[in-house]
């Protein structure tokens, strides 16, 4: 999902609006900058165990560990099992599948795993027009976070530049509190964005609005039930 329907999930798992907490429910996403993988940075269950390992000696940041934890739950009904049946981003797709393929000229996983995102993009489109209050707590975090200190930490974990992490961390903030994302016209100005970040094909704005709407249109009817699933499931694991 994206980063308010994530924040949301964590602060309702661990009743909290903790900075940490809601900073690391979108901090496995960092990888969108090139600065950490996909696989193995902080996604999946032993990217998650060993990230915890490292945080425990210093329980300053424990709500930055369960924010990256809630993002993993979250993560696996949105990709691999929900409800027994394949990731929720990745049902009832078929039609914006095909329209992902025409537009950004991929193959067919590759048009899967984009028009996932597509999907994702309308589940947080609805979410904020039910709990607006979740960007204006997710830019209250960034606000609140200490940058410099988080670069530093995730730079020791990662062996990577301190330098170079602070411009990531940053750069992912402004991605993420650019637009009003309340706003349905303005993801299509944060699709542009991504489409530079993950290296596709600018398909323009008419295409994106397309997109967005097909999306909105597969999700309106399920995305609550998701959003409950997620909340009653999820709580089990925390």
């Amino acid at each position: 999902m994206f980063h308010n329907t994530h924040v949301y999930i964590a602060s309702k798992l661990y009743n909290s609006a903790d900075e940490l907490l809601l900073v690391g429910s979108i901090l496995p996403d960092l990888a969108v900058t090139g600065i950490i993988q996909w696989e193995g940075g902080l996604h999946g269950k032993e990217s998650v165990k060993s990230f915890f390992q490292f945080i425990q000696g210093n329980s300053t940041y424990l709500n930055l560990y369960k924010g990256v934890y809630a993002h993993n739950i979250l993560d696996d009904f949105t990709h691999q099992n929900y409800q027994g049946e394949p990731g929720f981003a990745y049902q009832n797709n078929k039609e914006l599948v095909q329209l992902v393929k025409r537009f950004y000229d991929l193959d067919d996983k590759g048009a899967a795993g984009k028009a996932h995102n597509y999907i994702e993009s309308g589940v947080d489109i609805l979410l904020l027009k039910e709990h607006p209050e979740v960007q204006n707590q997710f830019r209250k975090a960034i606000n609140q976070v200490d940058k410099p200190q988080l670069a530093y930490l995730l730079s020791a974990y990662f062996k990577v530049d301190e330098a170079k992490f602070l411009v990531a961390i940053l750069q992912f903030f402004e991605l993420f509190t650019k637009y009003d994302f309340s706003k349905q016209e303005n993801w299509v100005l944060f699709w542009q964005d991504l489409e530079k970040l993950l290296v596709l094909k600018d398909i323009g704005d008419k295409n994106r609005k397309v997109l967005i709407d097909k999306s909105l249109e597969i999700v309106k009817n399920t995305y609550q039930d998701f959003l409950n699933y997620s909340l009653t499931e999820g709580v089990k694991q925390v």
